[in-house]
């Protein structure tokens, strides 16, 4: 029996470090997150203190719904304090709101995957989003859809922006935007 519930821990700890590599690779595989020339031990440091700020927010999503604010602050406490901990290393000295909330979403969605967390406010905002989503009518007056990558977007109300523009094209198919996320990523993925 110890065996067993040995076995058993090991496990989740190998998928609670998957879920943390892919959410790694996810919010800052190909986006520009460091300053030029920092060493692979500041690097690892950081990492380390993004997954330690992700991991002790899961059991609030797994306890009870999360409303959009409390999501919002979330977003924002996590881009202010690891921009605070480790601006020397980081690109501008910020960890934009862009990569924080493609981090914090993302990290949520494996979480809801695995059935350890309720389903997310919202979804990662990336490329697959953005490109499904309308830009406004008029992008000479909306710098926000004009630079179209979450990359970018260093402000909640940026953010925020994408986020209605989902949840529109979200409630037209009659679902919420976690659910329309994993409906459009699983069809952008089948054909890569």
């Amino acid at each position: 029996m110890a065996q067993n519930r040995s076995t058993s821990e090991s496990l989740a700890r190998f998928l609670d470090q998957e879920t943390f590599v892919l959410t790694v690779n996810g919010a800052i595989g190909r986006n520009r997150t460091y300053r030029e020339g920092i060493d692979e031990p500041s690097k690892s440091q950081f990492r380390n203190s993004l997954q330690c700020w992700l991991y002790d927010r899961l059991g609030e999503y797994a306890a009870k719904p999360v409303d959009e604010n409390r999501h919002l602050a979330n977003i924002q406490r996590l881009s202010s304090t690891l921009s605070q901990n480790h601006a020397d290393i980081l690109l501008d000295g910020t960890f934009r709101i862009g990569t924080a909330q493609k981090a914090l979403n993302l990290y949520l969605k494996y979480g809801w995957a695995r059935g350890n967390i309720l389903e997310p406010p919202h979804c990662p905002i990336d490329s697959i989003v953005l490109a499904k989503i309308k830009k406004c009518a008029s992008s000479a007056e909306c710098r926000i859809c004009e630079e179209i990558t979450w990359t970018k977007i260093r402000y909640v109300h940026e953010y925020m922006h994408f986020v209605e523009k989902a949840k529109a094209r979200a409630t037209e198919e009659g679902l919420s935007i976690a659910r329309w996320e994993l409906s459009i990523w699983e069809i952008a993925t089948a054909s890569a």
